[in-house]
Order: structure tokens, then C-alpha cells, then sequence
């Protein structure tokens, strides 16, 4: 988790600082973010239309101030108690870099939502 209690999300940048550095192992690592306690249920094709894509932009940022930008597309992780928003990068996420931030926006306003860092090899 990269945030230790919920938060909302805006039009505007909400700054989120990891405790520690991110560093994606892989190319695939990506933001999740926990919609659980907005929605009732999963029906993708409901939540497509409620956050379409680009409706929620994130940049990972380096102690130098390079960005990486990662957007929501299409898609969704869901288990049995947890919904959520994957958010990634169009090209794969840079390895072995070191991001020390987070900033956040959402065109949707989004109450009561956690931020997870997934990443995963397989």
C-alpha cells in the first residue's frame, strides 16, 4: 500500500511520497488503485463507462525530476473482496530507477480510494 489510509483523488495533483523509493522489477509494474469501497459491484462494462480511459493520470517522478506517465485504459483487477483500477504506462515502466513520487489526478472524483504499487513477475 501506498497510502496508509484512504484518500480522494481530484483534477489536481494529489503528491503521494512512498516511504520508500519505488523501483519496478519488471516492466509490467503498475499503480493499482482500490475503488472497493466506491463500487458495489464488479460489472466491467459499467465501470469502463464510469472511468474511461485517460480519466485517471499518474506520474511516477525520479529524485532528478524525470517523469514516467502512467493513465487507466481498460483495465481491472478484482478478487473476491477488492476492485481495482490498474493504472500503467503505454510503453513498458523503466526498470532499475529509483521513483521517490507520486502525483495523482483523476477527471472522476474518487472518495475514499487506497493506492497500491503492483509488481509482479510471471
Amino acid at each position: 500500500m501506498l497510502t496508509s489510509s484512504p484518500i480522494t483523488i481530484t483534477d489536481t495533483w494529489e503528491n503521494i511520497k512512498p516511504k520508500k523509493p519505488l523501483k519496478a522489477i519488471t516492466g509490467d509494474a503498475a499503480l493499482y488503485l482500490d475503488i472497493t469501497s466506491i463500487v458495489d459491484q464488479f460489472d466491467y462494462d459499467e465501470l469502463k463507462k464510469q472511468f474511461p480511459k485517460n480519466t485517471i493520470i499518474a506520474k511516477l517522478i525520479t529524485k532528478n525530476g524525470e517523469e514516467f506517465i502512467l493513465k487507466n485504459k481498460d483495465g481491472f483487477s478484482t478478487s473476491k473482496d477488492q476492485i481495482c483500477i490498474i493504472i500503467s504506462g503505454q510503453d513498458a515502466t523503466p526498470t532499475n530507477v529509483k521513483f521517490g513520487k507520486i502525483q495523482i489526478m483523476s477527471k472522476v472524483t474518487l472518495n475514499n480510494v487506497m493506492l497500491i504499487w503492483r509488481n509482479s513477475s510471471i
